[in-house]
């Protein structure tokens, strides 16, 4: 008995000794699930598979030049409760942490010192592990912060945290905007959109590591990202800020609602330009929408081209033809009059008069003669062009043209062909215009309107969009060449003579003006008057053109609505402006010697470049020069007699001297050294926001002033 009680003995121990266990096991882990749960939550590391960001490919112009581009920014956040900063004193806590306010109200933040020291010394005494203090530092910024006090002691011991982001900028700010196009809540928009695919890359995976303070530590990549390639756009940036200014100088002359300007290369289709303005609040413009490509307008006049095409291919009359515009009005039927804007009219003239005048009653009645019996002959003759069809420019929503034909419910007989006579009852964009205008500068061959030229990638072109014909002879030639004369003639002789003309450059178009149909009122009158389109569009040098040109102002409150007063003047101002830096466009070379300040010195304000384009100016000035150096890149030195070359000293990480360099040299050199840059102005470089000589940081912010 008493060995069975000595087992059960023995056993009850052991089995008390298992609850003993079993119990202070079970409140240990209470203990860590409750009161400590929160501590080895922070403390817990938590490993997860995530994203490598691809690098975003750059949009450029068709000189290289940077349009847009990703910049690396920087969050800060800190954490006041790391192992090594909770065994300091709170007496030495709070004097670093308040030298470290100051430093970052200094230097980094807009608040004062108080707001960051006591953000810091609440979150130390809350026991919180990250807190925000500073968003969207720069390179410089964010590597300058390593020096600041409590932050030298680095990430794990001085709690500095580093969150890396890209942010998409546009290096002009608002130029042509809507077309290089921007990102903006996760949506983007114009090439930005369009050519997303190209641009955006393929994100790659990497294994994190999450630690305390949500500091996210990668341990190695699992698939390497591939960056975005960049894409070349037809336009060029100096002609685009011609262009702009030029037509936001008119809008704010008019106090017009919205405006567009399209620059056109003659052969290729490429768009070198492409402005659209509207008004946001007095006299204050902005490119806040795609007029050009994304709306459709009633043209008026500008439609008379077509209704000619279609006269001279469909007939034999000359330019000497004589028409009987009468006393102005034609009472086509009871209750349907066409009018010209002479009162009294312009009794008899010629076609060719008719043309340039712009009379209605002339092309409406001529239209009436030859297409009354077959109207369908005339609508075959615009599609039969390319003219109503659409057009696929690759830019966000394009509108369709909207043209009726004999037989659909929208078609009212005699009525619609003469109002499509004269650029009324169908609707297309600005671009369908400039397109139809340059196939006569191009000698009849429509070529389609482009935006991007390639894409490139590593330095290697992986797609070329090439020039592409619409319609390769959209009329005969002698069409083409009667229409020539006609469109001289509107500028020489007709309505655009008193503000197209112009003593520099020889440009041939044709003047539109339009009343605009509300929709609201279901009527061309609205409750404060009419409403007025004026668009001029022309080629310039008339005889070999190199760019066709639109410009289309709807409803100027101010001094003039005419098609060529309104809208003219500023197709004027650019073709005079791309003129005087063109040499290519000169006829007279003389020209430019004649008119320098003083004869055979070179400007001022020129003080080098790229040399091979600053020897192809002096040639065509008629400067001598000497040349002694082999770099490529010189500085300018000129007396009486001649200019001298001096080499530009380009070192590695050593900021150049680019004052009086262009703004194309500056922003080559500036990309050549990785600078962020940002433009201020148009012509030569007169100041530059780091100095000449100074040692540069990676993807630095270089600001620049011209004149």
């Amino acid at each position: 008995m008493s060995v069975k009680r000595n087992i059960l003995s023995y056993f009850s121990i052991v089995m008390f000794g298992f609850i003993i266990v079993s119990v202070v096991i079970l409140l240990k882990v209470l203990y860590l699930k409750t009161i400590r749960r929160n501590y080895y939550e922070q403390k817990k590391s938590v490993y997860f598979e995530g994203r490598i960001p691809a690098k975003r490919g750059d949009i450029l112009d068709a000189n290289g030049n940077l349009l847009s581009t990703s910049v690396y920014r920087y969050d800060v956040f800190f954490d006041p409760n790391t192992d090594f900063l909770r065994k300091w004193s709170d007496s030495l806590f709070k004097s670093q942490a308040y030298t470290l306010a100051v430093a970052l109200s200094k230097g980094y933040g807009d608040k004062e010192p108080e707001y960051y020291f006591k953000l810091i010394m609440n979150a130390r005494k809350k026991g919180l592990r990250g807190i925000l203090l500073l968003k969207d530092l720069s390179l410089k910024q964010k590597d300058s912060l390593r020096n600041l006090p409590i932050f030298r002691y680095g990430r794990n011991r001085g709690g500095l945290i580093i969150n890396e982001k890209t942010r998409r900028i546009l290096i002009y700010n608002g130029l042509a905007r809507r077309t290089i196009g921007f990102i903006k809540n996760g949506k983007s928009f114009g090439l930005e959109n369009v050519y997303n695919g190209y641009l955006s890359g393929i994100n790659g995976k990497a294994l994190y590591q999450r630690l305390p303070g949500g500091i996210k530590r990668k341990l190695y990549v699992i698939q390497k990202a591939e960056d975005g390639a960049d894409i070349v756009s037809t336009i060029d940036i100096q002609l685009q800020d011609i262009v702009e200014n030029a037509l936001k100088k008119r809008l704010i002359e008019l106090d017009a609602d919205y405006g567009v300007a399209i620059l056109m290369d003659v052969k290729t289709g490429y768009i070198r330009a492409l402005a659209n303005l509207g008004k946001l609040k007095d006299s204050v413009y902005f490119e806040n929408r795609n007029y050009a490509v994304g709306v459709n307008y009633e043209p008026g006049s500008v439609m008379k081209l077509a209704s000619f095409i279609a006269i001279f291919e469909n007939s034999d009359v000359s330019l000497d033809t004589i028409v009987d515009t009468g006393n102005g009005i034609w009472q086509v039927a009871k209750d349907y009059a066409i009018r010209d804007y002479k009162k009294g009219g312009f009794g008899k003239i010629t076609l060719k008069r008719v043309f340039e005048l712009s009379s209605n009653v002339g092309t409406a009645k001529l239209v009436y003669n030859f297409f009354r019996d077959k109207p369908q002959e005339f609508v075959q003759v615009l599609d039969d062009m390319g003219f109503s069809r659409p057009l696929d420019l690759k830019l966000e929503y394009v509108p369709k043209p909207i043209f009726h034909i004999p037989g659909d419910k929208e078609w009212g007989g005699i009525t619609t062909l003469l109002q499509m006579s004269i650029g009324y009852s169908l609707s297309v964009t600005p671009m369908h215009i400039i397109t139809l205008y340059n196939a006569v500068a191009n000698n009849g061959k429509m070529v389609k309107p482009q935006i991007v030229s390639s894409v490139v990638k590593n330095g290697r072109i992986i797609k070329k969009f090439k020039p592409e014909y619409i319609n390769t002879a959209i009329c005969s030639q002698s069409t083409i060449d009667k229409i020539k004369k006609l469109l001289r003639g509107v500028v020489e002789n007709g309505t655009g003579k008193h503000y197209v003309k112009s003593d520099l450059v020889d440009i041939a178009g044709k003047s539109g003006t339009a009343w605009s149909y509300n929709e609201q009122s279901g009527s061309y009158r609205t409750q404060t008057g009419i409403v007025y389109n004026s668009t001029f569009v022309g080629y310039f040098p008339a005889e070999n053109p190199k760019y066709t040109c639109l410009v289309m102002i709807h409803n100027p409150k101010r001094k003039a609505f005419g098609g060529a007063s309104a809208a003219g003047i500023v197709l004027k101002r650019i073709a005079e402006k791309i003129y005087a830096f063109d040499y290519d466009l000169q006829k007279d070379k003389n020209y430019i010697v004649n008119n320098q300040k003083a004869q055979n010195t070179l400007p001022d304000e020129v003080k080098g470049g790229y040399k091979s384009m600053i020897t192809y100016n002096l040639k065509h000035l008629g400067i001598k020069y000497r040349d002694k150096t082999n770099s490529q890149w010189v500085k300018v030195e000129k007396t009486n007699n001649f200019v001298y070359f001096r080499p530009m000293h380009l070192r590695k990480n050593i900021m150049p001297d680019l004052i009086g360099l262009s703004l194309k040299d500056a922003m080559y050199l500036a990309q050549m050294y990785n600078l962020e840059v940002k433009a201020e102005g148009c012509g030569k470089v007169v100041y530059q926001s780091i100095k000449p000589g100074e040692f540069l940081q990676q993807k630095q912010k270089l600001i620049l002033r011209l004149k």
